[in-house]
């Protein structure tokens, strides 16, 4: 017997092991089903054994079928898994992508300790205007645990033919395709989500979530089409190998909501793991970011493994507009690659002790950019490869702050700046182990105070050797600033010019 949902969560709960959340939850990936995958619990009925129960077994319409299944799920003890299997209504006159499946007319509501498996094609009617699964006590007020939602079907929410609601009305929330509010213990698997008026899974106030193996399909008919959405207040997510188009994040994860969909008032956000996100035409492949009031943070955050290609916007986007200063820290990065972004790597809002590594950006854009006007106060990158010709390795905006920049491991290609800032904007930190073998003039652009290396004193270079190779950080006649020696001379990085 595989390791049960519920005894990991009394397990975790009684403290008998002081490993962290996010390693509990990647632990924990068989904590319901059997070793070889099936599931064993109660019978339901005579009829419908081994707690499972299914929707062809059941008469009615496609929302009669599957919510009397649930409902008998939510009374029995004990875990149940409802299976929608078969394909009892024609879709052929509608916009979904096969000729059979389930029309829905109005959301499903899942309660507590209950699988859903969907083995279908769930398609929302034109006109209902609605989710297409929520939790029960989203609508009532009080709080689930104990969800989950698998199977290889897909849940269609026929975007183009619904309502979208204006985003300040209470009723937006209802071009949400899966809509999760107030649920302990979540896991989603394996299912697409398609085509929903709004975002396609909105997870919101709660704890622990294990989210895997979800393909995002969206057409970018409505406006913010995003794939996965967490908001705070949340604590412990491991979101692993989401792929797909959302036409707008694929992933993002906030303390609060300027879409408009939050049901609640935000929270804190920590001890996220996103991992193996692959997306295309999208705005960021990963979002994270912090919230517009100075009430909630966003910390210990880890994104890795992520590929954007095909038109996407940036492949990991840090920070998001009107973000509150001092709301966003800890954010680790690790793995990025760019097919076609325009950045690999955006930090578009204040933030303070953000790790990037294992960076390689083959897109139109450059590898690391940070926006304008912001301030970050702790900047930590290697191992970055910058192939794009012409843009810079980190790009800083006009007026942008970056202090404490350790930039080391990395390459430029082609002959442009390592590092380029735009009017006003100041760098501060140490650069070492670069290589930019086809620069021909100067490697850095900015203003402050960029240092070679480790820390070591100024000095006036052209009191030391011409080693090739040597750096140093020059203070004496001509341009103060970084230097390096070609072998002849002492060249300033600063301008080029020959010291």
């Amino acid at each position: 017997m595989g390791f049960r949902l519920k005894d990991l969560y009394e397990w975790y709960e009684d403290g008998a092991n002081n490993r962290s959340i996010l390693e509990t939850l990647q632990s924990g990936k068989q904590f319901i089903f059997n070793d070889d995958g099936t599931f064993e619990a109660d019978s339901v009925s005579t009829d419908e054994l081994n707690g499972t129960l299914y929707t062809s077994k059941r008469d009615g319409t496609a929302y009669e079928r599957i919510q009397e299944a649930l409902d008998v799920a939510d009374s029995a003890s004990g875990w149940v898994r409802v299976v929608i299997d078969d394909a009892p209504d024609d879709l052929t006159s509608t916009a979904a992508d096969v000729d059979e499946g389930y029309l829905l007319s109005q959301s499903v509501e899942v309660g507590d300790y209950t699988i859903v498996e969907n083995q279908s094609y769930v398609f929302l009617e034109s006109g209902a205007d609605d989710n297409l699964l929520r939790n029960k006590e989203a609508t009532a007020g009080g709080r689930n645990d104990h969800i989950v939602i698998r199977g290889d079907g897909t849940w269609d929410g026929n975007a183009s033919n619904q309502t979208t609601f204006n985003r300040d009305n209470a009723d937006s929330v209802k071009n949400i395709g899966l809509r999760f509010f107030k649920v302990d213990w979540l896991r989603l698997e394996s299912y697409t989500t398609r085509n929903t008026n709004g975002w396609g899974n909105k997870i919101e106030d709660g704890k622990w979530l294990f989210c895997e193996g979800l393909a995002i399909d969206q057409n970018a008919s409505t406006p913010n089409q995003d794939g996965v959405h967490l908001i705070g207040p949340w604590d412990g997510a491991y979101i692993d190998n989401v792929q797909g188009a959302s036409g707008d994040d694929l992933i993002a994860v906030n303390c609060d909501d300027p879409d408009g969909f939050n049901e609640g008032s935000g929270g804190y956000i920590a001890n996220i793991s996103v991992t193996n996100a692959i997306g295309e035409n999208d705005y960021g492949v990963v979002r994270i970011w912090g919230s517009e009031t100075t009430n909630y943070q966003a910390r210990n955050i880890s994104v890795s493994d992520v590929i954007g290609f095909a038109g996407a916007g940036q492949a990991v986007r840090v920070g998001f507009r009107d973000q509150a200063a001092g709301s966003l820290f800890n954010v680790d990065v690790d793995g990025v690659s760019a097919r076609g972004s325009k950045v690999s790597v955006a930090i578009e809002a204040d933030s303070a002790d953000i790790n990037i590594s294992g960076v390689s950006n083959y897109g139109g854009g450059d590898a690391i950019t940070v926006y304008d006007g912001v301030s970050v106060d702790g900047l930590y990158c290697d191992d970055i490869l910058q192939e794009a010709t012409n843009k810079p390795l980190l790009g800083v905006g006009d007026n942008a702050v970056v202090d404490n920049l350790d930039l080391s491991d990395s390459r430029q290609k082609g002959d442009q700046d390592v590092i380029s800032s735009g009017s006003g904007a100041t760098v501060n930190g140490t650069v070492s182990d670069i290589e930019a073998p086809e620069a021909t003039g100067q490697l850095f652009e900015v203003s402050g105070d960029v240092r070679f290396g480790k820390p070591i004193p100024p000095v006036d270079v052209t009191t030391l050797p011409a080693v090739e190779g040597s750096e140093a950080y020059h203070n004496g006649a001509g341009t103060n600033g970084p230097a390096y020696s070609d072998g002849l001379d002492w060249i300033s990085a600063v301008d080029g010019t020959t010291l």
